[in-house]
């Protein structure tokens, strides 16, 4: 593999016994615009968390920059961004989990302090974030 972005054999099946993505193998050059284009859950948005890392796959390689997300050091993590369609919140995920994520990206995270601003705010720590009013969301 030798592109910026390489997945091989990726695939993912959720608990519930959906295959969100089966065998996809994918290999953008650098300097490529490259777009993932599809049906709603076609697998385009678990194809971008496979490879940043934010989930594990179940079988299958994902690289970007040369590195597996899931053990990619904070260094090469920070060099990639990723601009989601939405603004929304992953609403099965809790604070606890989404500062833990955020901390993978950004190594100036500072954990403790988001754990006391949402005390600060009254926001409950391991409340899914789809249970949270708009307001606490926001």
């Amino acid at each position: 593999m030798s592109g910026v972005i390489e997945a091989r054999g990726l695939t993912k099946t959720f608990h519930d016994r959906t295959v969100a993505l089966k065998d996809l193998h994918l290999h953008v050059q650098r300097g490529t615009v490259y777009g993932l284009i599809g049906r709603n859950g076609s697998g385009k948005t678990t194809a971008l968390r496979l490879l940043l890392g934010l989930l594990k796959a179940d079988c299958g390689e994902a690289l970007v920059l040369g590195w597996d997300f899931w053990v990619a050091p904070r260094a090469i993590r920070r060099r990639v961004a990723y601009v989601c369609q939405g603004q929304s919140l992953p609403e099965g995920t809790n604070l606890e989990q989404f500062s833990w994520r955020l901390g993978r990206y950004n190594e100036q995270w500072d954990a403790d302090y988001a754990r006391q601003t949402a005390a600060r705010w009254s926001l409950p720590w391991r409340r899914p974030l789809g249970c949270l009013s708009s307001g606490q969301q926001r």
